[in-house]
């Protein structure tokens, strides 16, 4: 069974794939390695709001849900929530 491509709610375009934004904070320290700057993690805060999925097209972000995203993506059919957009039917 092949899927109908969804569309973005806000921009109409066609969506094959969202684009996944994790709000994670990380410091590294930074160094001179001979000739390249090299890169130590120090810390890494993940905020929690967890993953944005946006629109690749118009970058709006549509959910802040993984089932929800993966949903969309599917083809289920979305409705608005407060913020972000949910999957309300399968």
């Amino acid at each position: 069974m092949k899927t109908k491509i969804p569309k973005c709610p806000k921009c109409g375009e066609e969506v094959k794939m969202l684009i996944a934004n994790e709000n994670n904070a990380v410091t590294y320290k930074a160094y001179m390695n001979n000739e390249d700057i090299e890169y130590d993690e120090i810390d890494s805060i993940t905020s929690p709001k967890g993953t944005i999925f946006s629109c690749p097209h118009c970058d709006k972000k549509l959910f802040n849900d993984e089932d929800d995203a993966k949903g969309f993506l599917l083809g289920s059919k979305i409705e608005k929530g407060n913020k972000f957009y949910k999957v309300v039917e399968k």
